[in-house]
């Protein structure tokens, strides 16, 4: 007789970690650890010359184009019931509305928000 698998293989067989849909316990208990921070949704702002992956850079462009900031902190990723990583990364303010998450302006799979945990 077969074993069976303490968790269901099928959710192995999905993409990995993405943006988590809310935040949860998991995630609030995950940032506590990090900064005792409560995390936030951050809006996504398409940016024509952003490049993918690179969060410190693209930041660090746009404040030398149009002035702001750099905020840091993490960007929190989850794959439910398996795994939730945190990963430094960068976003821009204008100190007058919420902090953007700047992405590549064509890129297929830009998030409408990402969870942020901001230092």
């Amino acid at each position: 007789m077969p074993i069976k698998p303490p968790v269901d293989m099928e959710m192995f067989k999905r993409r990995c970690a993405r943006m988590p849909s809310v935040i949860s316990k998991e995630i609030r208990d995950l940032a506590r650890e990090l900064s005792g921070d409560y995390p936030q949704f951050v809006p996504v702002l398409p940016d024509p010359l952003a490049k993918a992956n690179e969060c410190f850079f693209n930041v660090r462009s746009k404040v030398e184009r149009d002035g702001g900031s750099v905020l840091n902190g993490w960007l929190i990723r989850e794959w439910p019931k398996v795994i939730i990583e945190a990963e430094h990364h960068a976003v821009w303010s204008d100190g007058a509305i919420q902090p953007r998450h700047l992405a590549e302006e064509n890129e297929k799979r830009t998030p409408i928000e990402a969870a942020c945990l901001l230092k």
